[in-house]
């Protein structure tokens, strides 16, 4: 099945959990190393901040890090993040999560100055997860206009990925119906239908390839690279599997 071959090759590289995968195993490469008194968030975070550019794994950060650390952990990084961002864009998800600065005004200025799609929708996505507010969604919806190719930064595929683990939103949902109804690249109507089918429940979880990868191969009868009657064939299903 040509769409289920190519997402399982880009999986890895768009979904969150990656850090987590690369945590342990730094973790497990460095096991003999005495252990020391900062949580393995707070350390992971700290080698982060000083790698350079080509240094850094990929993936990200996960926001619910931040309740992991100590609170002189969070006093020290602080500023440091402060000042890392926005060289290591990806810090974006930990400033709304400072005391000792405003980071919510910070990335609301920096969304409005963005240029790069990609870096709308990363910004949105920080913004309204955190705080709710559908303007930052529109952003997001807006972004899908901005087809930019087929390509790893097409608008499409940057919101389907930000969006796929969302939970249960009617206006979520919509977008992702927007994407899977209009894109054409394989990957993208995978990352689509997977957050429409965590919308409706029948996704536990977004980021559990276990679960991806018995539910997928499954579903090959919604043929959806094929775009006659694409959202017709989602829709029947939706309504006997939900």
């Amino acid at each position: 099945m040509k769409w289920y071959t190519f997402h399982k090759k880009v999986y890895h590289f768009f979904y969150r959990g990656v850090e987590r995968a690369t945590m342990l195993l730094d973790k497990l490469l460095n096991r003999n190393r005495s252990a020391g008194p900062h949580t393995e968030q707070y350390e992971w975070i700290v080698k982060q901040l000083s790698a350079t550019s080509s240094e850094r794994a990929h993936g990200g950060y996960s926001a619910d890090w931040w309740h992991e650390l100590t609170e002189a952990e969070k006093d020290e990084l602080e500023a440091k993040i402060w000042r890392k961002y926005p060289d290591d864009s990806r810090l974006a998800v930990f400033l709304p999560k400072l005391t000792h600065y405003d980071g919510l005004a910070r990335l609301d200025r920096d969304l409005r100055n963005a240029t790069s799609i990609s870096t709308r929708v990363e910004l949105a996505d920080v913004l309204f997860r955190e705080t709710g507010e559908k303007r930052y969604l529109d952003v997001l919806r807006h972004c899908c206009s901005e087809e930019c190719g087929n390509g790893i930064l097409s608008g499409y595929r940057l919101v389907a990925v930000a969006l796929q683990d969302y939970p249960a939103d009617p206006e979520v949902e919509a977008i992702l119906r927007d994407v899977y109804q209009g894109s054409s690249d394989g990957a993208t109507l995978t990352t689509a239908l997977i957050g429409i089918l965590h919308q409706r429940g029948i996704v536990h979880d977004a980021n559990d390839f276990a679960e991806l990868n018995v539910l997928l191969p499954k579903l090959r009868h919604l043929d959806m690279e094929n775009p006659d009657g694409r959202m017709a064939r989602l829709d029947q299903y939706l309504a006997t599997a939900t």
